[in-house]
């Protein structure tokens, strides 16, 4: 699930084949998975959301602002953030 292939940083993690079942969304667990990633890594972070999937948009944005403070970048479909 966390790799270290980026498209946009010259090094850094990102998050692959992240899923929560229907049945289990919207309870939070999907927000704690992915900040127990985020917490694990230190340094640059890359998620990209599936491509045209505006519920997976929007949980991703939801998830990195709030981890973030709003401060990560959004370009070419790629949430862009560094966790220090």
């Amino acid at each position: 699930m966390i790799n270290t292939y980026v498209q946009k940083c010259s090094f850094g993690h990102s998050i692959a084949e992240f899923m929560v079942l229907p049945k289990y969304r919207r309870n939070k667990i999907g927000k704690k998975a992915a900040n127990m990633c985020f917490e694990k890594y230190s340094g640059n972070w890359e998620v990209s959301p599936v491509y045209g999937s505006e519920p997976a948009y929007l949980f991703w944005k939801h998830v990195i602002d709030e981890y973030t403070g709003k401060t990560s970048q959004y370009e070419d479909g790629i949430f862009l953030f560094s966790k220090l």
